[in-house]
């Protein structure tokens, strides 16, 4: 069987949050009709030209807060909510979406510091999403594998390719390779065929980034080697 890694915990047992994340993570307690309200209605402000103008990585942030805790994932909706959250978050960090050209240079709509804490919140709202679905909730994400892994793999080529600038690739990297090795331990036996396919591109970039990988980014690589050990291990 496989343990799951969390970046900044030194791997094994249990995973673990981000911990630069910790102190986001509000006292409030809201009533469940209050998190799905609240919920609602930052995804659907992110679907609006207008409030993304101007307060997109604040509403970024505001889902964050949301992901961050396992009382309140809790109660999204396992299947229709968290799809709507993973394409979010994907359309601001593979490119070709929302912010798409930003990142490269700061140009386009988004200021380069702007965009910065887009891709920022955005990559820490997919890992905590999946760190409360698979390790505190321990709920399944046979449904949302797929897109997940195709989320990982076209920011991994991107990253590569250099499609986004640096500093934007560097920040997203632990909270990325944190949520595939949450994904990756959780999942494992699913998790062959996709590996199999994608599994030498992940490995490879982490390879690449390792030598001058610090802190956190570090610890969430050296997290991603041992959940990709287990994988090939399961695989036989």
């Amino acid at each position: 069987g496989g343990g799951s890694f969390g970046v900044g915990n030194g791997g094994g047992g249990g995973g673990g949050v981000i911990t630069s994340l910790a102190d986001q993570r509000s006292r409030t307690k809201l009533a469940p009709g209050d998190v799905q309200k609240l919920l609602q209605f930052c995804l659907l402000a992110l679907g609006d030209d207008s409030v993304r103008e101007v307060a997109e990585a604040d509403l970024l942030g505001m889902l964050l807060s949301l992901c961050s805790r396992s009382d309140y994932v809790t109660h999204f909706h396992p299947d229709k909510d968290v799809e709507y959250i993973l394409s979010e978050v994907e359309t601001r960090l593979v490119g070709g979406g929302q912010g798409s050209g930003a990142g490269a240079g700061g140009g386009g709509r988004h200021p380069t510091g702007s965009w910065l804490r887009v891709v920022d919140n955005s990559s820490k709202v997919f890992a905590n999403l999946i760190y409360q679905l698979t390790i505190s909730l321990g709920i399944g994400m046979h449904m949302h594998l797929a897109s997940c892994f195709e989320l990982v793999i076209k920011w991994s080529r991107s990253a590569s390719a250099l499609r986004q600038s640096q500093a934007a690739n560097e920040r997203c990297m632990p909270f990325i390779y944190s949520a595939a090795t949450n994904l990756l331990t959780t999942h494992s036996e699913q998790c062959v065929p996709l590996m199999k396919q994608h599994g030498r591109h992940l490995l490879a970039l982490a390879k690449k980034s390792f030598p001058y990988s610090t802190g956190q980014t570090r610890d969430a690589i050296i997290d991603y080697f041992s959940a990709h050990i287990l994988v090939c291990e399961v695989a036989g």
